[in-house]
């Protein structure tokens, strides 16, 4: 495995490890177990996302500008996130697991639900600051 990515391993999951937020799962060992965690964590993340959107749409007329706006910015949020994952996790063997090891999985969900997360208080921002016009 190069040293390039061995770097990135440790990055990535001494934040893991050092994560004491809500996306966190604690002191599990497993790798099994991790992954199991990280995907209850990115659930939840996401369908607090959708809860957000939704309440957002609801805001104004469907058919506003606005709207349309929050919708083709959601889309393109989307885009995004599986781009940003892309990037974090490239490599040039079919298999990613061939660069990152057993630890991808988990590693993988826990970017995503960092991403989703950070999305998440962006929208809960912008809808605080229309509400407050």
């Amino acid at each position: 495995m190069p040293r390039s990515y061995l770097a990135f391993l440790c990055v990535i999951f001494s934040a893991i490890a050092s994560a004491q937020d809500e996306f966190s799962c604690g002191e599990l060992k497993a790798n099994l177990e991790i992954g199991n965690c990280q995907l209850e964590k990115l659930e939840q993340a996401e369908r607090e996302l959708s809860q957000e959107y939704q309440a957002m749409l609801k805001l104004v007329d469907p058919d506003k500008a606005w709207a349309k706006n929050l919708r083709s910015a959601q889309h393109a949020w989307l885009m995004f996130r599986d781009a940003e994952l892309e990037l974090l996790f490239s490599c040039d063997s079919r298999n990613v697991e061939e660069c990152y090891g057993r630890e991808y999985a988990a590693g993988h969900l826990w970017q995503k639900t960092r991403l989703t997360l950070e999305r998440l208080e962006g929208l809960r921002t912008i809808r605080k600051e229309r509400l407050e016009r």
